[in-house]
């Protein structure tokens, strides 16, 4: 049986409790509904096929048997990338392929068009292949190691075991992070660039001028002069528009010393003194292990605002910390959350 469900997915399954007379025992006349993903929900018990919040997210549950499964030519044709190069699975039988297959499909199309556009490879691999990529994680603290980003290529892995929407968001979160602290940089360099030339080419023509104020060749250099200007006057306001680092930003809003208030306690952080909130919402996070940095501060946060909206949304609405506001608004401003997830939380604070 074992060696049977790694080779392939499951057909769709569901439950009806009933008593004897055959009269549904669900408070609503509801089933539990198993789908060919193993993803499981409750549902009307005479609905075959339809919409089903799993997750946090909409997906199409149905009793067809292969109804969903998304083709390899779906998934590249909905991600952008090419399997093998930018998808990669990695040491998986083909039963956990089409299961990843489906949860991918269903986490990318709910990412953000500013997340999706961010991301460039995705590898989900067994536990046996996810060594080769972190060689440096001993056992121990391999045990609770779900997923990570590469500093250096923006690329995220995932242990296939592990592959959930809440951690899919968090690692999508660090891919956005670092794509802004990238592109201030692009920003900076363009401007420099581009006040470079046009100091070179000013200094052309004024050299020109002290020599001769009536060389022809001055209306042409006068010409580019005016020209570069405007391309460098247009890369300013571009890096003035961008030219702060989400680091900045959002250390700007936390007001906080990082790795100050947390602690590592058998492998689970924990704030060092407690204040007591019941939803662990304090220092202005949203659970211990955002304290490490900013960047874990602001996937963690990404992750309550799917995970739970009514805690954070309570939260806020109490107005006793504005941090919580300021955070979530930034986070719908940069495209990191959409409009609907940002309202959810919102509906909660009224």
């Amino acid at each position: 049986m074992q060696n049977n469900l790694e080779k392939t997915t499951t057909s769709p399954i569901e439950f009806v409790l009933s008593n004897k007379a055959q009269k549904s025992l669900g408070l609503r006349g509801e089933k539990i509904f198993v789908d060919n993903f193993n993803r499981i929900a409750l549902a009307p018990e005479k609905m075959h096929e339809g919409l089903l919040q799993f997750e946090g997210i909409d997906v199409k549950f149905s009793s067809r048997i292969k109804y969903n499964y998304p083709t390899l030519g779906l998934i590249e044709s909905l991600t952008g990338k090419r399997i093998g190069d930018t998808l990669i699975f990695d040491g998986l039988e083909k039963g956990r392929i089409d299961e990843s297959l489906g949860r991918l499909r269903d986490y990318y199309e709910a990412l953000t068009p500013e997340v999706k556009n961010s991301i460039n490879k995705i590898v989900i691999s067994s536990d046996k292949e996810m060594y080769k990529y972190r060689p440096d994680i001993d056992e121990g603290d391999f045990l609770g190691f779900k997923a990570f980003m590469d500093l250096k290529t923006r690329d995220i892995f995932f242990r296939e075991q592990f592959l959930g929407w809440s951690t899919f968001r968090h690692e999508s979160t660090h891919v956005k992070q670092f794509e802004i602290e990238e592109k201030v940089g692009e920003f900076r360099e363009k401007f420099k660039m581009a006040s470079k030339d046009y100091t070179l080419v000013s200094w052309d023509y004024w050299n020109l001028y002290n020599k001769n104020p009536l060389d022809p060749k001055l209306q042409e250099i006068k010409k580019d002069v005016e020209k570069l200007k405007a391309i460098r006057d247009e890369t300013w306001n571009e890096w003035q528009e961008k030219r702060y680092t989400f680091s900045e930003e959002w250390k700007k809003i936390a007001d906080v010393k990082y790795d100050k208030i947390v602690k590592l306690t058998n492998f689970r952080y924990e704030y060092k003194k407690p204040k007591g909130n019941e939803y662990g919402f304090e220092y202005g996070l949203v659970m211990p292990y955002g304290g490490l940095d900013e960047y874990e501060d602001g996937a963690t946060f990404v992750q309550a605002v799917i995970d739970n909206p009514k805690e954070l949304g309570i939260t806020i609405g109490l107005n006793q910390d504005a941090r919580y506001l300021e955070k979530l608004n930034y986070l719908y401003q940069k495209g990191f959350i959409s409009k609907s997830e940002y309202e959810k939380v919102m509906f909660f604070a009224e």
